[in-house]
């Protein structure tokens, strides 16, 4: 009997404790949280000049870590470029907003989500600090090595930070802050251009940049620490008024492909940025042996091909730096030409080079390279099949008509693509004309969120072909 009351006590609780939750509180418990960084304001007024870059870098990193496996952190800061440069009209200048409001509509990925919102770039490295290794740290002497310390981000987990341990930069606030983030890689003074390569039997290049690159194809690449099918060609650590004293200040943050990083970072790519051309030495570092930046990258093409047995589809993200380096393209007439190359001829080259190692490529170009949070939309779910619109019945060629064709095409980046979407897909009076729409389809890995959508609310008059 007694046995019995106690059972009835304890079913009793038991059901008072769970009539208790409220369905809020129930839901709270069972979805996840989604950080919200917003740097629109943060970032320049909480940190300047280099600091303000390294904070920019190190927040990508973050995501692209802290977001392998699902979504995490969010940031918030780049406008859409392709619709305010060009005077389109649009509800959202944010194209981070825009896609956060988006994804954030009932029935869509992040719907169910309670959001934390903070502007403190501080508190998101807080939050995420036992997701970190430690520090990778670069050498501002030797640009490259930001590119190298991200691809040793990706590899382990560590943040990319420049090495500057001045009173006040950001690498020593870092260290303030978080004592535990030790530095695990430092790539200081190691690649001088001269003897071995560092930890190989390589022979230098005479290319401080170019020993870099082959230190990482050694250590992360061959050993397969990083990834072989995904490579990351975006600008490196270089003043740009070093190359070319006419170029835009250091405040592009969008151009200079800062936020890419994260969707690379989770892939842990191979970082890189290397001239296509063997005929001419490098515009960033002239002084190099004629044919070093080609040579090195085409060792980089061949043993990801090599690692993956010649049996894998390479995706490189981003695009030769043209305004900037290895062509003759000038912000004014003063800027010096150090190569005959002009810039369209080098992306045909580069496209021509990665063609013939089994690589294609997310084309992130110059004034609409900034995307961010692609390690967050990469986990947005996609159908096994979606249905084309059937082919337009044919039509007697008559001799006497004068035909058009409406082309949408040059969406072979996923940065282009994610602000065209907003202003041009949703455009309300899409579907009065028939239109052929252009698309990358490797771009579905990145922007997966957008082949969703066009491919379930095609028009009669939508009809989609690669680009």
């Amino acid at each position: 009997m007694k046995s019995s009351v106690c059972l009835q006590l304890s079913l009793s609780l038991l059901l008072i404790s769970i009539v208790a939750l409220s369905p809020s509180q129930i839901q709270a418990e069972n979805s996840k949280t989604l950080t919200v960084l917003d740097l629109r304001q943060s970032l320049e007024k909480d940190f300047s000049g280099s600091n303000a870059y390294d904070a920019a870098k190190a927040v990508g990193a973050l995501q692209g870590i802290v977001n392998r496996e699902e979504p995490r952190l969010y940031v918030i800061y780049l406008p859409n470029r392709m619709a305010l440069e060009r005077g389109f009209a649009i509800k959202q200048p944010c194209q981070d907003l825009f896609w956060f409001d988006w994804l954030r509509e009932e029935g869509r990925m992040l719907a169910e989500y309670n959001i934390h919102e903070t502007t403190d770039v501080w508190e998101a490295i807080e939050r995420f600090q036992d997701d970190l290794a430690g520090l990778a740290v670069w050498d501002e002497e030797v640009p490259a090595t930001s590119n190298v310390a991200s691809t040793i981000a990706g590899a382990e987990n560590l943040l990319p930070v420049r090495g500057n341990e001045e009173e006040g930069s950001f690498l020593s606030e870092l260290r303030r802050r978080f004592p535990n983030l030790r530095t695990e890689v430092d790539l200081r003074g190691r690649f001088t251009g001269q003897g071995k390569i560092p930890d190989t039997d390589l022979d230098s290049t005479g290319s401080r940049k170019c020993d870099a690159y082959l230190w990482t194809v050694e250590n992360y690449l061959k050993t397969g620490k990083c990834g072989s099918t995904h490579l990351a060609y975006y600008i490196d650590g270089i003043d740009w008024q070093k190359i070319s004293p006419d170029a835009p200040k250091y405040v592009d943050y969008g151009n200079l492909g800062l936020f890419n990083a994260d969707y690379w970072i989770s892939k842990r790519a191979f970082f890189f940025d290397l001239s296509p051309w063997t005929d001419v030495a490098a515009t960033d570092e002239p002084e190099q042996p004629v044919g070093t930046d080609g040579r090195t990258l085409r060792t980089i093409l061949s043993e990801a091909n090599e690692v993956n047995d010649y049996d894998s589809v390479i995706t490189c993200g981003g695009f030769v730096p043209w305004w900037i380096k290895y062509t003759n393209f000038r912000f004014t007439k003063s800027t010096p030409v150090r190569t005959h190359h002009e810039p369209v001829e080098t992306e045909w080259h580069f496209s021509d080079l990665l063609s013939a190692y089994n690589t294609v490529m997310d084309a992130d170009a110059a004034g609409l390279i900034g995307m961010a949070n692609a390690s967050v939309f990469q986990h947005h779910p996609l159908r096994k099949h979606y249905e084309q619109n059937p082919a337009p019945e044919p039509v007697d060629y008559d001799p006497d008509t004068t035909y058009i064709q409406f082309a949408m095409l040059d969406y072979d980046s996923a940065a282009w693509l994610s602000q065209a979407f907003p202003f041009i897909w949703e455009d309300p009076k899409r579907g009065e004309l028939p239109l052929h729409w252009g698309i990358n389809p490797i771009l579905a890995d990145r922007v997966p969120m957008i082949f969703d959508s066009i491919l379930t609310t095609l028009s009669p008059n939508d009809r989609i072909g690669a680009d």
